[in-house]
């Protein structure tokens, strides 16, 4: 992900949803690479996922990336976003 291989990192998160189910983390990154490989559809499906997910954790900043990711979707194009945050610092911030 942060080398920006984006299909990489989609092929080895897709396996790994299916078979932990809907982790925070990984509907994140996953959503995350769709939006960079233009699949704006994925992307926002997989972070309204994510929103029931962590219900009360959502935050702002959430909030505006899913704005971000239907924007893109309603306009066909997306914009680049700020490198992905550390993995291991977002799951500590969703566990607690």
């Amino acid at each position: 992900i942060r080398q920006n291989n984006w299909q990489p990192a989609a092929d080895l998160l897709k396996p790994l949803r299916a078979q932990i189910g809907d982790n925070a983390v990984v509907l994140h990154y996953l959503a995350r690479c769709f939006y960079e490989l233009g699949d704006y559809q994925q992307a926002v499906e997989l972070n309204q996922t994510l929103k029931n997910v962590v219900a009360k954790k959502w935050q702002d900043s959430d909030q505006q990336r899913l704005q971000l990711y239907r924007n893109a979707l309603s306009n066909q194009q997306g914009q680049s976003l700020p490198e992905a945050p550390n993995p291991y610092l977002l799951m500590i911030a969703y566990m607690f």
